[in-house]
């Protein structure tokens, strides 16, 4: 078995330019954190934004960000495991608002660590792809490697949750997103 370690924001944006020209650094960098770096639910999700998108070179960063989220949650809702409290699990298949915050709150009401990591990565990644987003702070996202931190602490959820947790809040603090005050 050879381990691979995820893939960074360089070579998510290599193997995307080879599929598709001229995509924006951040969209990159959201469809690699949702896949965990993982190279082929990288091209999984960036196929799901595009093919799924209303006008798939129209759409804005963060609805294609609510998009995204808005269908993990539905795989997570549908997984029926049982370690999803009903209330919450209700919650989730109502479609909730998908917007920033709400997730972290839900995620405070979750006892299974790696569910409540999958709904805080899931808040973050709203708060990082938002409307506030702009090209400053892309450039400097793409120097300080941030996309690329945010994908690591995504592959981390199930495997290594206390480490995920961590990269979260350290991720949140960095980004000026509200604390994991249930966790921290």
């Amino acid at each position: 078995m050879v381990r691979v370690e995820p893939l960074g924001q360089e070579d998510a944006g290599r193997l995307l330019a080879s599929r598709v020209i001229g995509l924006p650094a951040a969209f990159t960098g959201l469809f690699n954190a949702l896949a965990g770096g993982i190279p082929r639910d990288l091209l999984r999700i960036a196929r799901a934004a595009i093919l799924f998108a209303e006008r798939p070179y129209a759409e804005e960063l963060p609805a294609t960000a609510r998009r995204l989220v808005a269908r993990e949650l539905a795989r997570i809702a549908g997984s029926g495991d049982g370690r999803i409290p009903p209330g919450v699990l209700g919650l989730l298949q109502e479609e909730p608002r998908i917007e920033y915050g709400r997730l972290r709150e839900l995620g405070e009401q979750v006892t299974d660590l790696t569910i409540a990591n999958r709904l805080f990565f899931l808040d973050t990644v709203l708060g990082v792809f938002s409307p506030g987003l702009d090209a400053p702070r892309i450039q400097e996202a793409l120097r300080e490697h941030s996309f690329t931190t945010l994908a690591r602490a995504g592959s981390r959820i199930g495997s290594a949750d206390h480490q995920a947790r961590d990269a979260l809040c350290r991720i949140r603090r960095r980004w000026g997103l509200r604390a994991l005050d249930a966790l921290e």
